[in-house]
């Protein structure tokens, strides 16, 4: 089994997060802050959730990484976001975006 979480954009990898590398303490100690924060609440497209669940914080995770990877000014941000959903959710291997001209389709790849 792979340790990796990987995003694909249009069957592109376009970036990898490794869980067996050991986290250093301040990626460590971001995390706990974004954790810290999602406890208060996230917004999802169904709406606001006031206690969410590891895996609606996850799914807001995986907005916030895609919004990021998207934006295509610095990695940094999308690497913290993937680190979160990587260390929620370790059976998640692969998050696949395809794009259309007016949408685009995400898709969860477990195990």
């Amino acid at each position: 089994m792979s340790m990796n979480l990987a995003v694909y954009i249009n069957d592109g990898k376009r970036l990898e997060f490794d869980r067996g590398r050991p986290l250093p303490g301040q990626v460590r100690n971001r995390l706990e802050a974004l954790e810290l924060e999602l406890d208060r609440g996230v917004d999802l497209p169904q709406g606001r959730i006031e206690t969410p669940t590891t895996e609606q914080k996850a799914h807001f995770a995986i907005e916030q990484l895609l919004n990021q990877l998207a934006r295509a000014h610095d990695d940094s941000a999308a690497t913290l976001w993937c680190a979160y959903v990587a260390t929620r959710l370790p059976e998640l291997a692969a998050i696949r975006v395809t794009e259309t001209a007016d949408s685009f389709e995400v898709s969860l790849q477990f195990g």
